[in-house]
């Protein structure tokens, strides 16, 4: 199932599933000029009613008490189904290794990364095993 957002939700989600933390809609704001108060709190509306974020806590914004927003689990499956499309459609011209090595080169501890994928993929080896394929 493909979740369809608007350029401006899209910027909305990038921004709350990239964040470290829940952001008010004035951290929105501050983080990406592209967009204005009166755009983010009517997207803010429109992804809390489809269930694509929450409330994650009231606080304080100077003098003034407001509502910092996460990614629901909607949210996060959503946007792995995008980036499970997208890696499909890469796929069909690039090697997987290649998609998986550019991914690391990104990360900013590899090792990390490297150790994390190679448990997986012993995981997966031994699923695949048993399962005699």
């Amino acid at each position: 199932m493909s979740v369809s957002f608007t350029s401006k939700e899209q910027a909305v989600m990038n921004q709350l599933l990239s964040a470290e933390t829940s952001l008010t809609a004035s951290e929105i704001v501050a983080q990406n000029k592209s967009l204005n108060s009166n755009t983010v709190q009517s997207v803010v509306r429109s992804l809390l009613k489809r269930g694509y974020i929450e409330v994650a806590q009231i606080v304080y914004s100077g003098k003034v008490l407001c509502r910092s927003y996460r990614p629901t689990e909607k949210a996060k499956n959503a946007a792995f189904e995008d980036l499970s499309a997208r890696f499909r459609f890469l796929r069909k011209n690039m090697p997987a290794p290649k998609i998986f090595a550019g991914l690391i080169d990104g990360e900013e501890d590899q090792q990390a990364v490297i150790e994390e994928l190679e448990a997986m993929l012993a995981q997966k080896r031994e699923l695949l095993t048993r399962e005699g394929k």
